[in-house]
């Protein structure tokens, strides 16, 4: 049911009207036939009701209502009865305006300020009778009901949504997949009988870009233009091509497995999306919006179905970073847990307690975490899932000095390739002097032993319980690794015996004295961290709290010898298994640091995380391209997958590049986007607040909604700022209202 009320965006004038002190209170009932016409209006009638609003139910509305009748005369039985289950009802609430006389400003022209509150479905009715009196007493639902599976909705059978077989050119069946925005209004329409012209679907394009994964066995690279970024072509030739300067292209290389740029293809639902029978069409609308996110669906105060990205400007598409990089002096100041504090977006501001006779506030201290590890799995390049992890804690992270340390060496490890540092033991002079006072070693322990015949040398050793095993690892090693030079295997009267031994490890290197501390600009915090624990852990020390993590995956990112970044690790962040950070530069985060509060961990697994960090994609549709012609014969290019011109892909803002079929043949539809950094950021936002819910009880303020921001200000209660409306519930007539809400911390 349509009607207009101009007057509910003039915000100065409702609170002109909400302030008022003495106020006349109207509820207005108007009984509809299921087409939602107009069939009769009670007033004066209504004894009591109440009226509540959820933003976390899709029955978003519901109410209770008692009205005086003077009969039943088969209310529940005669489909002509008002009351009865072939009914809806529009409730409407009223103050009449005594400030019509000031003005056109104060719409003269409206004896009472209506305020729409929904469209229902009788859910359950009831009469009580007294001597002399009657009471029908009403339960309503919003129109919800009509797709729940309460009064409608229920899907009959097995059904698939995503995509219908259809009959191609060729005469094979093919399965052609729906978008999204177009399942939506089809499935409210076709199982909740709503009028295609009352469901509006908002904030999901018909098309999408999707990334594209490169397949092909040799590298491919993109050229850019430094003057014209957007003039760039891929090529898989590792040169200059004819006509190319080099110093005035920029080029990038890509590997197998990798995300090379976009193509524009429909936004359809990625995967099945089936209802079994006795479904309803709410199960099929819940897993959508789940897979999309920030989203809400809802019937409105006139009965008009709606599905959009939540309206609150918190962790949506809306919100904007400040900046994740900025110049503080001279210096780059790297933010990237940065949060947006300039966005002023509450639709509604209580700024003094005029309204408001009541607060209550409950911070919730278990909520706070200060230390946070996120886990993954990342496929590799042959297919097999590897677990990847982002830890992320706001702690005090270690000062860079100069950290020397004695007796430190370097070894190559056969199993995985990776270089790591351990603490030599100088006591002996000679091999033999070694297995004399320890003939059986231990597993992890090192040897640095002088060299004969070269002053100042040393030769590292360690015992091993099976030779013949770790001399075979090291020449599969140095073969992959292109190394001529191999250990031969000693002979052994039985060839399968194992042997264990001390051996000397040709990969080795020895540092009488290691200083970390190279240039303060070169040298990360991290390997300060990674050597404190080194040196903790050999001395029999409490070694640091990232210790057990850092030992093994470090090294893997850093050359901890040679104190700089691996280029795998600078040029292939999306392919990192482990990430360790800290905070320590936040004023507002540290008051929840480890020191000030202990360590708080909160650890989680999601599957859906499939990298640590998401690639740096090229922002181009790669295009492949047919030739077709104008009316006066001039070529068009084409492009096959989307069927659309290229000046038409330039005109949506999109950058089109044409590649050549043999290289979009090698390409798949992929991407690696779920990262755990976004996971942390994430629980950083969810945890380092006190989660406050707070009530408060007003003046009923009628035209607020659920899932908006309105700003409270009670410094004496600890309110303060934006929230998040969650729950409304008031009495029908007049009264106070009642508002449940949560604090609004923005994403970090």
């Amino acid at each position: 049911m349509k009607k207009a009320y101009p007057y509910l965006k003039d915000i100065p004038f409702l609170n002109k009207i909400y302030k008022l002190h003495h106020k006349t209170i109207y509820s207005r009932v108007t009984v509809l036939d299921w087409q939602e016409r107009r069939l009769q209006e009670i007033q004066g009638k209504i004894i009591s009701g109440s009226l509540s609003v959820n933003g976390d139910s899709s029955v978003r509305r519901t109410c209770n209502m008692s009205i005086h009748i003077t009969s039943n005369d088969d209310l529940y039985k005669n489909t002509d009865s008002l009351f009865t289950i072939n009914k809806k009802v529009f409730i409407e609430i009223g103050i009449k305006n005594n400030l019509a006389h000031l003005g056109q400003d104060y719409y003269p022209e409206y004896d009472t300020i209506w305020f729409p509150f929904g469209v229902y479905i009788i859910q359950n009715h009831s009469i009580s009778r007294s001597v002399g009196d009657m009471t029908l007493n009403l339960s309503l639902g919003d129109k919800m009901c009509l797709l729940n599976g309460e009064a409608g909705g229920t899907i009959p059978a097995s059904t698939n949504f995503e995509s219908y077989d259809t009959l191609g050119p060729d005469g094979d069946l093919h399965s052609e997949y729906l978008q999204i925005n177009r399942i939506i209004p089809e499935l409210v329409n076709h199982f909740g009988k709503e009028d295609l012209n009352n469901i509006i679907v908002n904030d999901i394009d018909d098309r999408i870009k999707q990334v594209l994964k490169w397949r092909g066995q040799n590298a491919l690279f993109l050229w850019q233009s430094v003057q014209d970024p957007a003039e760039s072509f891929y090529t898989t030739i590792d040169a200059p091509l004819d006509g190319i300067e080099p110093s005035e292209w920029a080029v990038k290389k890509i590997i197998y497995n990798y995300d090379a740029g976009y193509t524009y293809v429909p936004f359809v639902y990625p995967g099945e999306l089936t209802a079994n029978a006795g479904d309803s069409v709410c199960t099929v609308l819940d897993k959508i919006k789940n897979t999309l996110g920030n989203y809400e669906y809802y019937y409105d105060v006139f009965g008009t179905f709606i599905f959009q990205e939540i309206k609150n400007y918190v962790n949506t598409s809306e919100w904007r970073t400040v900046f994740q990089e900025y110049k503080q002096g001279n210096e780059d100041v790297f933010m990237p847990y940065t949060y947006n504090t300039r966005l002023n977006t509450a639709v509604y501001s209580f700024e003094d307690s005029t309204l408001i006779t009541n607060y209550s506030n409950s911070p919730q201290f278990n909520m706070v975490k200060n230390d946070f590890i996120v886990w993954g799995a990342r496929k590799g390049d042959n297919g097999i899932d590897y677990p990847c992890r982002y830890h992320l804690a706001i702690d005090d992270k270690p000062i860079v000095q100069n950290l020397t340390l004695s007796n430190i060496c370097f070894d190559t490890s056969v199993d995985d390739g990776i270089r790591r540092a351990f603490i030599a033991d100088t006591r002996f002079s000679t091999i033999e002097d070694l297995k004399e006072h320890l003939p059986t070693g231990i597993v992890g322990q090192y040897f640095a032993i002088p060299t004969p015949q070269e002053s100042g040398s040393y030769d590292i050793y360690t015992w091993v319980t099976d030779i013949n095993n770790y001399n075979t690892l090291l020449n599969n090693y140095l073969t992959s690794a292109g190394i001529d030079t191999y250990l031969e295997t000693p002979s052994a009267d039985d060839p399968n015996q194992i042997i264990s031994g001390y051996i000397k490890l040709p990969l080795a290197t020895f540092y009488p004295n290691f200083s970390i501390y190279r240039t303060k600009e070169t040298t990360d915090w991290r390997n300060v961290l990674y050597f404190q624990g080194l040196l903790d852990s050999r001395n029999g020390l409490n070694t640091n709290y990232y210790w057990a993590e850092m030992c093994n995956e470090w090294p893997k990112l850093y050359d901890i010898e040679n104190n700089e970044w691996k280029a795998e690790t600078l040029n292939f962040p999306s392919s990192l298994d482990w990430w360790l950070d800290i905070i320590d530069n936040d004023a507002a985060l540290n008051q929840f640091s480890v020191n000030a509060i202990g360590r708080r961990s909160y650890a989680t697994t999601d599957s859906s995380c499939n990298c640590v960090f998401e690639p740096d994609i090229p922002d181009f549709i790669m295009v492949n391209t047919i030739e077709s012609f104008d009316e006066e014969g001039n070529p068009i290019i084409i492009d096959i997958r989307s069927k659309e011109t290229l000046t038409q892909l330039s005109e949506l803002g999109l950058y089109p590049v044409q590649v050549s079929d043999s290289i979009y043949q090698a390409l798949d539809a992929g991407g690696t986007f779920n990262s755990c950094y976004q996971h942390v950021r994430q629980l950083l936002t969810n945890y380092t607040n006190y989660n406050e819910n707070i009530s408060i009880t007003c003046i009923p303020v009628y035209h607020l909604e659920p899932n908006t921001r309105v700003f409270f200000n009670d410094p004496a209660s600890g309110i303060y700022g934006d929230y998040i409306i969650n729950t409304i519930s008031f009495d029908l007539g007049g009264g106070l209202m009642n508002i449940n809400a949560k604090k609004v911390v923005e994403k970090i």
